[in-house]
């Protein structure tokens, strides 16, 4: 065992997302958009993507520091001992709410994180929706106090896993507050009336409630809020995109663009989200580059039958799970599989906009997985003729998907619109 918990805990996430739409219905609730939903999938994907390549990485810096650090220290945690997961958990959440704070004061780690705050609703799909540039880039150094205090590996990484896992739960309008006896855990424990104004955007409901698993940090630091209002759900600014690639650089394509206008390019990075905002706000050039990106991007539409986009995202989610679960010892094979999925994330994204130009990368992607089959056949014959088999029928899935018929515009002369509900 290597400490990715998360690979593990996966289906579970798809599991409680079904429940909750169960349960929701039941009470007579709306739960979220479809698109939307899809939309935060596909990003918790791409995050996992990510950590395919770089989970190794990582796991190898720690060991490696670890190796450094734990000789010299007068203390040592057992890799056995259950008390070294327990303050392991404890060094992760402590460390997370710190890394979670700051990201929320400086424009350039912000600009990666904001992904996880773009959904106007709140399920445990936006739990799953994370910010995959801030786990590659951002957040390994916040936990350089667990290696310095001497948490061996292991149980570091399985304890970091177990939070991440955790704090998928805290994402819902579900009420699962403790009742009766237990009802002190509320002090302690973050639960989804806690999260759910962290994910405000009332004033003052911005940059409260940090913790993961605990609430704690939030009450002894002060940054801990109740929720007495019903939250309003989602950043400031407009999210002009639900492609999940797109999304991941949106924040900084438009702080680049800001930066100019407001003619700071570079110490822009370093303000805080809220002193940007302001600036913004006095020049009145915040909203119109907003608007404009969203207008230009939404400015026509194609229409795509539900079938015909579960057909495409079928042959990304399939791929991914097997390139999750199914061992790659080769470097290119891993690369390959992984680029087909991204490119699927990508086109996924594209229906979901209602990009015309999705058609034309549905195709292309096709072709690669053709491209992809042929290869594999001429390499390996004997082995790989089942895998070319199915890599040649997700080939045929991407062409059913590709050929969308176009809306037909109103006698008023509106903008086509796209079949699947909006949120």
């Amino acid at each position: 065992m290597n400490g990715n918990v998360v690979v593990w805990t996966i289906p579970i996430f798809f599991l409680l997302v079904a429940f909750e739409v169960w349960w929701m219905r039941r009470q007579s609730r709306v739960v979220g958009s479809l698109r939307t939903g899809v939309s935060n999938i596909l990003c918790g994907v791409l995050e996992r993507l990510f950590l395919i390549f770089s989970f190794g990485i990582l796991l190898w810096l720690y060991s490696f520091s670890s190796e450094w650090i734990v000789p010299r220290l007068p203390w040592k945690f057992s890799s056995t001992s259950p008390w070294t997961y327990v303050v392991a958990l404890l060094v992760s959440d402590f460390c997370y709410y710190w890394l979670h704070r700051v990201h929320h004061s400086i424009n350039f780690l912000w600009a990666a994180h904001v992904v996880h705050h773009q959904p106007e609703e709140m399920n445990f799909t936006v739990g799953l929706r994370t910010a995959p540039l801030q786990t590659l880039l951002f957040s390994a150094p916040f936990y350089i106090p667990a290696i310095l205090i001497g948490i061996p590996p292991l149980p570091f990484f399985v304890a970091n896993g177990l939070m991440n896992s955790l704090q998928l739960l805290v994402h819902t309008e579900i009420d699962w507050r403790p009742r009766g006896p237990f009802r002190f855990l509320e002090k302690i424990l973050n639960l989804p009336t806690h999260h759910c104004v962290h994910h405000g955007s009332q004033d003052r409901y911005l940059d409260k409630n940090f913790g993961a698993i605990f609430i704690i940090w939030d009450r002894f630091f002060g940054t801990f809020v109740p929720q007495t209002e019903p939250v309003v759900y989602g950043a400031r600014r407009i999210l002009p995109t639900l492609n999940p690639i797109r999304a991941v650089f949106d924040e900084y394509r438009y702080l680049y663009l800001l930066g100019r206008k407001l003619g700071i390019p570079f110490t822009i990075w370093f303000q805080s989200p809220a002193a940007t905002a302001r600036a913004a706000s006095q020049k009145g050039t915040g909203n119109i580059l907003a608007l404009n990106s969203f207008a230009k991007l939404h400015a026509a539409k194609v229409y795509i039958s539900p079938m015909k986009l579960t057909a495409s995202l079928l042959v990304t989610i399939v791929g991914f799970f097997v390139l999750l679960y199914r061992p790659v010892d080769e470097t290119a094979v891993l690369f390959v599989w992984a680029t087909h999925v991204a490119v699927g994330i990508f086109v996924a994204g594209e229906w979901l906009d209602g990009s015309r130009s999705a058609s034309r990368v549905e195709r292309f992607r096709g072709a690669l997985l053709c491209l992809t089959a042929m290869v594999m056949l001429f390499v390996a014959p004997t082995a790989n003729l089942w895998p070319s088999v199915c890599v040649l029928f997700a080939a045929m899935l991407s062409a059913f998907a590709s050929f969308p018929t176009l809306n037909k515009p109103s006698s008023q002369g509106e903008p086509d619109v796209q079949a699947l509900p909006v949120h």
